[in-house]
């Protein structure tokens, strides 16, 4: 009796969290939707162009190149994400997420981070729809890019 209530209580504590989790992510969902609109800005190679420049210093050259291997580092994460959603793979998700959140700051894409921050929130919940909506949200303003 003892055993199943402990892990009933270890049950309830889990659910309790993964909810709170859940509305974080959902009030954290609101906030940007209400601070960014849906995010229907596209960005290009030209503005990661601009922002290595303006924020690193570094010469046009260098900034052009930095602004490809970001780029490939979007698709790289973007396809990696997809195959952890089909497969169900939360531990690559959240792992990945957290590597496009990463490459997303670096760009100075601070909006889209915060889809990418939301996305490794839903990963530890294996929220799919959620993912892919977040996802959706980083491919359509990086087409241009990915």
């Amino acid at each position: 009796l003892i055993c199943k209530f402990i892990v009933i209580s270890a049950m309830l504590v889990k659910s309790r969290c993964c909810m709170s989790q859940y509305i974080a992510c959902k009030e954290a969902r609101v906030n940007i939707e209400r601070s960014v609109g849906v995010m229907s800005e596209k960005i290009t190679l030209n503005k990661l162009e601009e922002h290595f420049s303006e924020k690193y210093g570094l010469p046009t050259d260098n900034c052009e190149l930095l602004a490809k291997q970001f780029c490939e580092t979007f698709r790289e994460c973007i396809s990696d994400i997809e195959k952890a959603v089909e497969v169900g793979d939360g531990k690559a998700l959240h792992g990945m997420s957290h590597k496009l959140k990463g490459a997303l700051l670096n760009s100075g894409l601070e909006e889209l981070a915060e889809c990418a921050k939301l996305m490794e929130g839903f990963s530890v919940e294996s929220q799919a729809q959620e993912v892919n909506r977040e996802l959706d949200i980083i491919k359509n303003s990086l087409q241009e890019l990915v």
